[in-house]
């Protein structure tokens, strides 16, 4: 019997164990986290937490380098592999980028900032050096416009699970095709290339480039790009040339700033995620809406994995839920546990004994039965009184 080992971190890591132990139930299958993973589930799902509430034994990297019939596959693992030291020469890694271009790091910031019109993940072998060995699979996508690095690093991390997981079946039989790396094109960014310490907007720049600095860096888990202090989630290009020197303020107010550059004025969007979410906790919908100039705002998460429309279906707020989907909010969204928005309305049904915006989600599609990262739907959190509480009709979906 072969033995799997998934190394690796975060959602694509999940996402292959996921679908490893029900597509391959004969094959003994452990993991190896990432050294930092402290078993929370974050803004992306924790490796141990699954493991650990799936029966997916944990090891360590040197536990697995005796095992002759071993398939490793590296999925965002924090370690240099040194293939010398396996028994097994059945080594892979998935690489977000299309090699040869961006070995190395900050595949997910390089090419936005560097303009490209593409992007991609390609699997590979594990060979000695950095993202060097013979290629099997890639899979390319489009960059859009308006993606920031986060908006690319979870289409890498979709397109990567997808590319893993549709090679697995032949990586396990032994049935894998590579071709070497082309010479050509090749680049590599090592750790040093980008200091995350002190990244400030350089306003001695075009519009259009100032545009790539401010999508390249806003990656919200970690860090936004700052121009005088204030971080920055977006920008609009406006049709005024710029008459002033790069980098004047031109005007500011609660949500954005503009300023000239190189050649056309530019406005620079604020951060403004907590004090919507505040408006909108404080039922202040007005000042939420006015707050909401960039409306690409709607679909980011706080620290919990809450967007202003969590919060608003939350309250039990219907008008306002419903505005912020006709501005784009994805009512598909859950937090960092799994939860889901028709969670959080049932919490509003039974805090307030209105229901509108449970019977409002239903209606948009969603599903009564979906369970969270514990593996529990509604019903499941729902005792004899809770349940007495909600209307018969809706008691009745929950079965």
């Amino acid at each position: 019997m072969s033995t799997l080992c998934i190394g690796g971190k975060n959602d694509i890591t999940v996402n292959v164990l996921e679908y490893a132990r029900t597509a391959f139930p004969d094959v003994r299958i452990v993991c190896i986290p990432d050294r930092c993973d402290d078993g929370i589930n974050g803004w992306q799902r924790s490796v141990i937490y699954y493991c650990k509430n799936n029966g997916i034994e944990i090891v360590n990297l040197e536990d697995v380098y005796e095992i002759e019939d071993l398939v490793f596959i590296s999925t965002e693992f924090d370690r240099i592999i040194k293939p010398e030291k396996f028994k097994s020469s059945n080594l892979y890694n998935i690489h977000f980028s299309l090699l040869p271009r961006y070995k190395g790091m900050f595949t997910s910031v390089l090419p936005i900032l560097n303009g490209d019109d593409k992007s991609g993940v390609t699997f590979h072998r594990i060979r000695a050096g950095i993202d060097t060995g013979e290629i099997i699979d890639q899979q390319s996508f489009e960059i859009r416009k308006d993606w920031n690095s986060l908006d690319l690093y979870k289409t890498l991390i979709n397109n990567g699970s997808d590319v893993v997981i549709r090679n697995l079946r032949n990586v396990l039989s032994g049935e894998v095709y590579a071709e070497p790396q082309p010479k050509e094109g090749s680049t590599y960014f090592g750790k040093g290339y980008i200091d995350f310490s002190s990244i400030e907007l350089n306003p001695q720049a075009t519009a259009d480039q100032i545009r790539l600095q401010i999508n390249a860096f806003a990656f919200r888990p970690y860090q936004l790009l700052k121009f005088k202090g204030i971080p920055l989630v977006g920008s609009k290009i406006t049709d005024y040339v710029s008459i002033e020197k790069p980098g004047t303020v031109l005007s500011e107010d609660d949500v954005s700033i503009k300023i000239a550059s190189i050649d056309y004025d530019i406005i620079l969007y604020k951060d403004v995620l907590d004090k919507i979410i505040e408006a909108v906790k404080n039922h202040d919908n007005d000042k939420a809406k006015k707050l909401c100039a960039y409306e690409k705002i709607l679909n980011d998460k706080d620290s919990h994995g809450w967007t202003p429309l969590t919060v608003a279906v939350y309250n039990g707020d219907l008008d306002l839920a419903r505005w912020f989907v006709s501005r784009g909010a994805v009512d598909t969204v859950v937090n960092n546990n799994g939860t889901t928005l028709l969670m959080y309305a049932k919490d509003a049904g039974l805090n307030s004994g209105d229901w509108s915006v449970f019977r409002w989600l239903r209606e948009e599609g969603a599903d009564p039965h979906a369970v969270d990262y514990s593996g529990k739907a509604i019903i499941d959190y729902l005792d004899e009184d809770k349940l007495n509480r909600i209307p018969e009709g809706i008691r009745a979906e929950l079965k």
